[in-house]
């Protein structure tokens, strides 16, 4: 079954660190784009220009959402609202429940009131449930162990609700370890090289769970993936869900030695127990044939070129490559 060739697209957290770059992709493909974003990552909504109409608004805004749908009349919808940063989740859990829970039930209430024929949602490989193998959209099996991957696999129900209720179409994007140098989340990586800010020689770096191995896959490489699943009209079931990420995983002393190659420094690193998770997968490595197939889309950026540019993109010198 094909959908319906779509116009308007809105993205939901399009100001957001995956959301401006897919904004920016569907541009160039020749959509019209509205971002909703609240600015509370710190990264700013766009200007207005050509086929981009910015919304400085919270997605648990019942009345302002409605009115930011009922002026778009978005086709299709992109949804990565969220809090992303893993600790905030951990500790202020209500709060995190009530923006990825309650909030995407507004956007999906309107996208219900609007017909929106497809809604493409972020989620997260944390779904999954902890086992050391690779983790496949359709065999693997699901299992929530923290606040976030609760979180994620309520709004994997939601969305099968909403395509029940409606006859809409759901697109689920699992997101392995995205990076890239303007993350505002503070995670792994650019907590390494904050640390090593004008260090030289020999540097020593605070360290949590040193052990887990994870799929790196670099910001627009997940931007265009993002895309690819709203561009792509061809639907095989009311809710699909989708890896993305490269399939190849690296721990995290891999990840920090190759920073020191790449930045000229012998890197020394300390647990610090306040960074240790209490509960952490060994293991998240994601098979992505099913995004290929479907999509055409394929990664760029292997995982020496992921760590060269989140360090030259974060102003960093390069000693090496």
């Amino acid at each position: 079954m094909d959908l319906p060739k779509v116009e308007r697209v809105l993205i939901a957290g399009g100001a957001g660190f995956i959301g401006y770059r897919t904004a920016n992709i569907l541009r160039e493909q020749g959509y019209a784009v509205a971002v909703v974003d609240n600015e509370v990552s710190g990264l700013k909504l766009p200007a207005p220009q050509n086929n981009l109409k910015p919304y400085l608004m919270d997605i648990r805004d019942k009345d302002g959402l409605g009115k930011i749908f009922d002026e778009f009349r978005p086709q299709r919808v992109v949804h990565l609202a969220a809090v992303h940063h893993i600790p905030t989740v951990e500790r202020q859990r209500d709060y995190a429940q009530d923006v990825d829970i309650i909030g995407t039930e507004r956007v999906l209430a309107n996208c219900e009131r609007h017909n929106v024929d497809m809604v493409v949602m972020a989620s997260s490989a944390a779904v999954y449930a902890p086992i050391e193998s690779i983790l496949k959209e359709d065999e693997t099996p699901l299992q929530a162990i923290d606040n976030y991957s609760l979180c994620k696999l309520t709004n994997e129900h939601q969305a099968r609700f909403w395509t029940e209720r409606t006859g809409g179409h759901a697109r689920i994007m699992r997101f392995f370890n995205t990076v890239g140098p303007d993350d505002p989340t503070g995670h792994l990586l650019p907590d390494v090289l904050n640390q090593l800010r004008g260090k030289v020689g020999t540097a020593t770096v605070r360290l949590g769970n040193i052990t887990p191995r994870r799929d790196y896959i670099y910001v627009e490489d997940t931007a265009a993936a993002c895309a690819a699943l709203v561009a792509n009209g061809e639907v095989l079931a009311p809710v699909e869900a989708f890896n993305v990420c490269r399939g190849e995983e690296y721990s995290v002393m891999e990840l920090v030695d190759l920073i020191g190659k790449f930045m000229g420094l012998e890197i020394r690193h300390e647990v610090d127990p306040a960074r240790v998770r209490p509960v952490d997968r060994q293991s998240i490595l994601g098979d992505n044939s099913k995004l290929r197939r479907r999509t055409g889309w394929m990664w760029k950026n292997d995982f020496p070129a992921i760590i060269r540019k989140t360090i030259s993109g974060m102003g960093f010198s390069l000693k090496s490559s």
